[in-house]
């Protein structure tokens, strides 16, 4: 704000002094009149106070775009969690093979390359059966005969195509009468197998999977999962820190050793490290242990069943981690429900599966560490 001086004109009026005498008698006296000047016009100072105008200058307002965050869920394959590589393998049904497990018969062919691998007990040691999906064997076996330990555990992989060597009337032709089952038994389909060596009472067989999935329906579809997994690089909640687990499945004993390099369990049996016809060990990324109640097979009295409909207690190792909780299927048809001892699910690393069916009364000690 600045101030500067400017005048004004202001008028005056004329100032007159006069002296009155009063006059005595009848005539009148003259009145002198003295007459000053004064000027007409006087310039008065003022102050004119000039306000420089405010100016507020407002900055205009950004306005920040974010753009909508987009989650592409990544497909995986069901039996293992993994991204899918390859649409055609996605899209086709699981391939169950019966595989030998008695001492003459190992190591084994192609049990690494199986998404899933059951140990079942059966008359003293014990049997796998292999579950394929997601990736092929070239060679898979030696094959072995069918129990009705399979039929339950069969149902729970959807519409599945189901490899083995035979067995005896009661089985077979429970297996034949299996609905969603595509049976390439080596009675229906002999042609699909070759054959290895002989030992004791029988002969090895063995399967390729890409030859078995030629019999796979046209209008097959992927299975359901049978386990949750993990995202992609998270750990296991809860659990215990293990290098090692043993396992008594009657007269076979299994091994199971925390590999932190390779992020596996390595596999011995009886007390042996366990190979492959490749000369690798068997070396899933998770051990299931769903302890399960035997009971006399309607087949053959000497034959023990794998109930594997129902609940028990389960032993998780997965991560490096030990997690004790329980096993659920409410019914064939179900997948494997793997809860902790505080009721919180139990999902697995993403990769390959060995689910163990050791008796019941097994899980009454504690872990042979």
């Amino acid at each position: 704000m600045t101030a500067r001086s400017t005048f004004r004109r202001v008028p005056m009026t004329l100032v007159i002094t006069a002296a009155l005498l009063a006059a005595c008698g009848g005539g009148a006296k003259k009145v002198a009149v003295t007459t000053t000047a004064v000027p007409t016009t006087l310039f008065l100072a003022t102050t004119t106070t000039t306000v420089a105008p405010t100016t507020t200058t407002v900055a205009p307002t950004t306005t920040t775009t974010v753009p909508p965050t987009t989650v592409v869920a990544v497909k995986t394959y069901p039996f293992t969690g993994l991204p899918v590589t390859n649409e055609a393998t996605y899209n086709r049904p699981a391939l169950a093979i019966k595989v030998n497990n008695a001492a003459e018969a190992r190591p084994q062919a192609g049990l690494n390359q199986a998404d899933i691998v059951i140990e079942e007990i059966v008359e003293g040691i014990t049997r796998f059966m292999a579950v394929y999906q997601s990736t092929d064997a070239d060679k898979v076996g030696s094959i072995r005969s069918a129990r009705t330990s399979d039929l339950d555990l069969l149902r729970g992989l959807g519409k599945p195509l189901f490899a083995w060597s035979g067995a005896n009337g009661y089985v077979m032709n429970a297996v034949h009468s299996l609905p969603n089952v595509t049976d390439i038994g080596f009675d229906r389909a002999d042609s699909l197998y070759t054959i290895g060596r002989r030992l004791q009472d029988y002969t090895e067989f063995f399967i390729s999977t890409k030859a078995a999935y030629e019999r796979a329906p046209e209008a097959s579809t992927a299975p359901v999962p049978m386990f949750s997994y993990r995202s992609a690089g998270a750990g296991p909640t809860g659990g215990s820190d293990i290098a090692k687990l043993e396992l008594t499945l009657d007269g076979t004993h299994a091994t199971w050793k925390w590999d932190a390099d390779k992020k596996a369990w390595l596999r011995s049996t009886d007390g042996r490290v366990h190979e492959d016809l490749d000369g690798e060990q068997l070396s899933p990324a998770n051990v299931v242990v769903a302890f399960s109640n035997y009971r006399q097979s309607p087949a053959d009295p000497k034959s023990p069943e794998a109930v594997s409909v129902g609940e028990g207690p389960a032993w998780v190792l997965t991560g490096g981690k030990l997690i004790k909780g329980t096993w659920k299927r409410e019914t064939a048809t179900s997948a494997y429900v793997l809860t902790d001892t505080g009721g919180r699910a139990i999902a697995l690393t993403p990769g390959r599966t060995f689910l163990e069916l050791p008796r019941t009364e097994q899980a009454n000690a504690e872990p042979q560490l």
